[in-house]
């Protein structure tokens, strides 16, 4: 089932504008291309809300099924990549969201439960 992973972030803030600037790219070089690579990712894209640069970042990953999510984890090169964006982020506000899209095979599960019950 296609599943949407959404990650927001900002920086933290002892860095700067320029140092933010810096991790953007890196994200938008290394990180997307990297995640995109991944054994059952369909797409990753970043998108910045109401704080541009400095706050509200999202990173969206769509992938074939959840998996795509372990899958990631597990990868050497991902696993580099977290440790530096892990140390620019400021985690205390992050938030992920995993979203399952709704198919009719899912509905159909659902409405067989609802008239067993």
């Amino acid at each position: 089932m296609a599943t949407r992973y959404v990650r927001e972030f900002g920086f933290k803030d002892t860095l700067n504008d320029s140092e933010a600037l810096i991790e953007l790219n890196f994200m938008i070089e290394k990180l997307l291309p990297a995640i995109e690579k991944g054994e059952g990712i369909i797409s990753a894209r970043l998108f910045s809300g109401a704080g541009g640069i400095r706050s509200q970042i999202r990173l969206f990953v769509d992938m074939e099924d959840a998996s795509g999510y372990e899958k990631l984890l597990f990868n050497p090169e991902i696993r580099e990549h977290l440790k530096r964006l892990y140390s620019s982020w400021d985690l205390k506000e992050a938030t992920q969201d995993f979203l399952r899209e709704i198919t009719d095979e899912m509905v159909s599960a659902h409405s067989e439960d609802t008239v067993n019950s």
